[in-house]
């Protein structure tokens, strides 16, 4: 699969955006619990995605 010059641009400009944006995403982490209710049993799917989150 050969890259033209196009589709290297936006590769490349995109790896340089999302690399930039990564410091002022970290300035907002959240210091405090967050509480998830969900209505489904343990060990579930649910529960697995938020216990991830």
């Amino acid at each position: 699969m050969s890259i033209n010059r196009r589709r290297f641009v936006q590769a490349t400009s995109a790896s340089a955006l999302l690399a930039s944006v990564g410091d002022a995403v970290m300035a907002q982490v959240a210091t405090e619990s967050l509480k998830v209710v969900t209505g489904f049993p343990p060990g579930g799917t649910s529960d697995n995605l938020c216990r991830r989150i």
